[in-house]
Formats: structure tokens, sequence, C-alpha cells
């Protein structure tokens, strides 16, 4: 039984020869002679060493990332907790290994005593010795559901986009800033941005990775990032110790008529991979990609430096990069994995209140039913709902100043009436004034119709933090619903000009269908692409409700009752209302078919006939509005 399995495919043996010797030259005994792949003389034996070795390591290349051997036997070293990935050349892992901390010997000359090798040994030893684990792979990042335009009982007036950019919103607040402290060991956030190259050498591509670069320089700078270009980091890093703490690299190029931009985020003085990310983006507007390309990575590391700063600003590389992990998450609207990613947070820093503030707050959006709680059984539901509540008590009684309200305000309890809610949310603003608890507490002041409020609490956490797009498509969306459509625009146009993500088409599509102008609506059904669900108009393919309503406000049209319900046999609340069907409209309420956080659109213009009608209270009634009215 050897110590270390080494994984690789036979175009990479040059390299997988050296750092076995390296290996073996550390005292490690090590089975890597993998010349041929998938012989059935094989086979047996190499499960056979793949089960007994103690740590397995992958050499991730161009070549290996396309070896199904390769992915099949990194699969089960991640399973068995492990692997330590080794990225060899500029190649990207394959799918369910990006989002992982990866060891980097780029351009390593087989030197033992290099940094580079020395961080391998270090890592190894640590899992042999069953101390601090090396970099371990994660779960897949596996495509979570989205939420459907139409649910089983409700109509949502929000997409999965919108979705995806509300839980951005969500976790930005929450990882608000604690007051800094300057730690050793050259922990300090700065991030060097070193320059994009093009895979290929032309003129396009050059000019490209140019302006990705610049425009990440200036992202960053804008919104107070601490970053220095490549040649400030050499001229001031006379020693290790004053280098920048990360470093941003990337490649672009271009894949038939798309953009691509690669990009990792590395510890310096590790060399350790801490994420990856690539997007990707139309060749007709490369500014709009670049803007976008920036500030997501902007998002996530600014997310991950506060929420280190939420732990003391711990020099932990191992915990940085679980913090990552979860910012990353939460930039991809992978809701599913918040559980999950929080706990490890968990395990790694147990001595810190906010590490059990933050799965606090990742197991309550668990229990949202417009994220995941939806397929979960009602026990599953209420267990989460009590790890909340006794993770927000735990933070508490490490650090009264620490913020649990915003966990509580946002768990899925039916016990916790409107104005309680209220009370949470304002105690979490008040804990944490750098912006958590805004984000809900604007969602409430919309369900209970205080839009001109909620617009205003919108605007003022979108001006606080720039690169919080939730926050910025509601503060747009509710300057329209309360009745300055032609800013409302403005800023929706500033807002694609800064970043272009589906989440702002989405919050303009739906104020313009339902109270702005249908063609504005309209042409964006034709043009918006969703990158979740295909394009918007496929999406109205599909949704009988809503095509009822875009066709008829294009054609300037009062459907009948009857032809509603030909084109909506569900029926639907916003398109009743929207007609002056309000009996009908209050029915649907009256049996349940609208979940109250979306009570807010009774109080939208198209639902004037709705709060008209002298049954409306009784409606109210049911969902505590009244009673919070009369608090």
């Amino acid at each position: 039984m050897a110590d270390v399995f080494m994984s690789y495919v036979s175009q990479d043996r040059t390299l997988a020869e050296q750092v076995s010797r390296g290996l073996q030259a550390d005292g490690l005994s090590v089975w890597w002679d993998r010349d041929i792949h998938g012989g059935a003389d094989f086979a047996a034996e190499i499960d056979r060493e793949l089960t007994a070795a103690r740590v397995v390591i992958v050499l991730w290349s161009a070549a290996s990332q396309a070896s199904q051997w390769v992915r099949d036997e990194a699969s089960q070293a991640r399973d068995e907790k492990k692997l330590i990935p080794v990225r060899i050349d500029a190649a990207r892992p394959p799918l369910g290994f990006r989002q992982v901390q990866t060891l980097d010997l780029q351009g390593w000359s087989g030197d033992p005593a290099a940094s580079a090798f020395a961080n391998l040994l270090g890592s190894i030893r640590r899992l042999l010795g069953g101390g601090p684990t090396a970099p371990a792979a994660s779960t897949p990042a596996s495509t979570p559901e989205r939420a459907s335009w139409i649910s089983r009982n409700r109509w949502r007036a929000i997409s999965g986009a919108v979705i995806v950019a509300v839980i951005v919103a969500g976790v930005a607040a929450f990882f608000g800033l604690r007051q800094q402290r300057v730690t050793p060991d050259g922990n300090d956030g700065r991030i060097e941005i070193r320059a994009f190259e093009p895979t290929t050498k032309t003129e396009e591509l050059a000019r490209f990775a140019q302006g990705v670069t610049e425009t990440t320089v200036r992202v960053f700078a804008t919104n107070n990032i601490k970053a220095v270009t490549q040649s400030q980091a050499g001229a001031a890093a006379s020693t290790p110790a004053n280098a920048p703490e990360f470093v941003l690299r990337g490649t672009v190029d271009r894949d038939g008529d798309k953009f691509v931009v690669n990009a990792d985020v590395l510890h310096t003085r590790e060399g350790v991979v801490l994420w990856s990310t690539t997007t990707q983006g139309n060749a007709a507007q490369l500014r709009l990609l670049e803007n976008r390309f920036s500030t997501t990575v902007a998002s996530v590391l600014r997310c991950a430096l506060r929420g280190r700063s939420r732990t003391r600003n711990d020099p932990s590389i191992d915990l940085f990069g679980k913090i990552l992990g979860f910012c990353a998450a939460s930039a991809d609207g992978r809701v599913d994995q918040f559980p999950e990613l929080a706990q490890r947070i968990v395990e790694a820093a147990p001595q810190y209140a906010d590490s059990y503030a933050l799965r606090a707050t990742a197991n309550a959006f668990a229990t949202d039913p417009d994220f995941i709680a939806s397929s979960k059984p009602l026990g599953e539901v209420a267990r989460l709902r009590k790890l909340v509540y006794d993770d927000a008590r735990r933070a508490e009684q490490m650090d009264p100043t620490v913020d649990s309200y915003f966990a509580r305000a946002l768990v899925d309890d039916p016990s916790v009436d409107l104005a309680a809610r209220e009370k949470l949310w304002l105690q979490s603003i008040k804990v944490n004034s750098a912006g958590s608890g805004r984000w809900g507490y604007g969602w409430l002041l919309l369900t209970v119709g205080r839009i001109h409020d909620a617009r205003e609490t919108f605007e003022q956490a979108a001006s606080a933090d720039p690169l919080d797009l939730g926050t910025a498509n509601e503060a747009a969306r509710t300057t329209g619903w309360t009745g300055d459509l032609a800013l409302a625009r403005k800023r929706f146009d500033d807002l694609r000009e800064m970043r272009a993500d589906p989440s702002t088409d989405w919050a303009q599509f739906w104020m313009e269908l339902q109270f702005g102008d249908p063609a504005i609506a309209q042409k964006i059904s034709k043009t918006y692409v969703n990158v979740w669900v295909g394009s918007m108009k496929q999406a109205l393919a599909s949704d009988r409700c809503g095509r009822a309503l875009l066709d008829a406000r294009v054609r300037a049209v009062h459907p009948s009752k009857a032809q509603l319900d030909a084109a909506c046999p569900e029926g639907n609340v916003d398109l009743y209302g929207y007609f002056g069907y309000a009996d009908a409209a209050i029915a649907l309420w009256e049996a349940g078919a609208f979940w109250q956080g979306w009570s807010f659109t009774l109080f939208m213009p198209h639902n004037l006939s709705v709060r008209a009608n002298p049954r409306f209270m009784h409606v109210a009634a049911r969902f505590g509005l009244v009673d919070y009215w009369l608090n």
C-alpha cells in the first residue's frame, strides 16, 4: 500500500515522474506508473491501489481533464476526503472540480526545493498526519432547480434570474463589515491584478485582454477593494512579506461568436488556487462582458473579505477558501448548497460567533419556499427552522454584538407575524449598519404596501453598495411602481451599462408588463436571453398566463373573464386583478392560491379594483395585514 496515489494521463508522464521522485526523496511511497489507462489487466490493480492510498494527487491539465479515468479517480478521492488537486498548465479543471482550493505547479521545473513543491509536500504531510487538511475538492456545483414563472399554486412576479440577484443581495447584506484588525503574515487583503493574457496571439484578443484588465482595475478601485496592478506589486514587493496577499490572473479566448474570460484567484504565499471562474458573452457586446466579469469577481472577492472581517481576520487560508466558496455559491444562486458550505465554515472556525450566525442565515434561506424549501418535507423545514434559532441563540451568547437578527427575520416561520418580523429587520439594521437587513426590510415594506418607504430603503442600500445588483434592481423597479417610469428606465439603462446581468432585464420586464409600456416589455421578451432557461420568448411560450397578459396589453384589448379562464385555466390573481375581475382574484386568495410573501402585488396599480372590493379587508386580515397596520 502506497502513501500517495498519483492520477494523470500519459501525456503528462514526464512531470508525473518528477513529482514522484520528489515525493519519494522526502520519504513517501508513491503508486504512479499509469502509462496505459483502461487496460483490462490494470483495472483491478488501479482500483486496489486507489482505494488503499491515503492521499490521491490529481494532475489537472488540458489532457487529463478530458480523461474519464482521471475524473473517476478524482471523484472517488474527493468522496473519500483524500484528494489533493494540482494544476500543471493553464487549463481549468473540469466541471465539479472548479470551486476548490487547488495547488499550482504551473511552470515548475522539477526543483524539489521550490516553494510550489514545498506547498505540495506540506499538504500531503498534513493529510497523512490527520492535521489541517489539504485543499479538498467540494461536491460538484450542480445546477440548482430554478424558480419558474408558473408554480403549481401561484404566478411569480419574479424570475430565476431575479431570485439569484435577491440571494446575492441577502448574502452581501449579511456580510457587512466589522472593524478591521491588522494581522501578521501578509494577511492584508490586497489583490494583485495581473494583465490578462490572450490564449492566441491575435490583435482582437489582445485588445479584449487589455480591456478586461483595465475594467477590472477600475471596478476594484471605484468599489474600495484594495488592489494593485502587476507593475505596482513588483515595485513594492521587495520582500515576500510586502507582496499582495492574493493574485487575480486570467486568460481570454474566443469560441465561435462568444468571447470567454477565465480567471483564478491565488493565495500569493501558499501558491493555492482558491477560486476559478468563467464568464462568456456575445462578441458584439465586449464592453458589457468586461463589466459583467469585473463586477462579478469584485462582488465575490469583497463578500469573502468582508466575511473574513467577521471572523476577526483569521489568517487561515483554509477558512478564507471556504468563505470564498460560500460567496461564489451565492453569486451563482446555488442556495441548495448554502447549508453544507456554511457547515464547513463552522467546522473550520467554531470559535467565532459569526460562523454560527452565517450557518443560521444559510439554513434560513433553505426554509424559504421561493428557494428550495418547496421540495422539502414539512418535517425537514421544521428541523432547519430549529437549527436557525439554535445557531442564532448560540451566536448571541458568544458575542452579544453579532447580527443574529438577519437569520431570524429571514427564516420562514408562520408563527412570526409581520410586526415582529419588521422589528427583527430593524434590529438587524441597527446592529449592522453596513447594510445587513435593508434588503429584507425593503421586501417587507413591499409586502404590506408601503411602496414609497420600500423605494427609499432600496435606494439607500443601493447607494451604499453599488455592487449589490439585486438591491439596485429593486430600487429601479420600485421607482417605476411609485409612478416615475422615466427615472426607472434611466436607472435600468445605467445598470445595464455597468453590468449586463439577466436580472435587470427581468425586473424591467415585469415593471413594464404590469403597468408600464407593453411595447418595451415585448421587446425585452424577444431579445432577452436567460442563461438557465433559454430565452424569455421561449419561457412565455410555455407560460399561458404570462402570454395572455402580454398579448392583451400589446393589443390593448380587454379580455372577458371566460377568455382569461381559457388562456389561464389554473387562474391567476394578477391576471384577474389587472383586468378588473376582483371577485375572481379574491376567490383565489381565499382558496389559498397565493403565498403571503407575494401579497405586495395587492398594492400594485393594476390591482386597484381588488383593493376597492369590499372583500379586500377580509383577505388582508387573513394574511395579518390588518393587525400589522393597526400596530
